[in-house]
């Protein structure tokens, strides 16, 4: 190899372990501030309950990001708000709520989370 190509070679790899290094850094804040979520999320409790979820929008305004001939994906500045209800031991709940994630299961079918807007009632999960 020629003292060019060497040169050449060594500047790309400074520059690769530069980014390796600030990925790195960038990946250290994203666990830190998911730790602090994670510390400050509130006790979880398993339930098997039949939950009814209604949709509480007309149209929604979006701002489309991108889109192929799979599909498409966009953004909302406003909240997607819905009012469910279940028992649970033995009482209905009835609660306003805002969806807050959404995933795909594997098997097929998705998980939801919400977060309740304006509680109707004191709850002891």
């Amino acid at each position: 190899m020629n003292k060019a190509a060497e040169n050449k070679m060594r500047q790309e790899i400074a520059g690769l372990k530069k980014n390796i290094l600030e990925l790195e850094k960038k990946l250290t804040a994203i666990s830190e501030e998911n730790k602090k979520i994670f510390i400050n999320r509130l006790p979880r409790v398993e339930m098997n309950a039949d939950i009814e979820a209604i949709g509480d929008f007309d149209i929604l305004k979006a701002k489309g990001i991108e889109i192929s001939e799979g599909g498409i994906s966009f953004e909302m500045e406003e909240s997607l708000p819905f009012e469910l209800q279940f028992y649970l031991k033995n009482e209905l709940f009835k609660q306003r709520v805002h969806l807050v994630w959404l995933e795909k299961k594997e098997k097929g079918g998705y998980r939801c989370g919400f977060r309740f807007v304006e509680p109707n009632h004191k709850t002891d999960f």
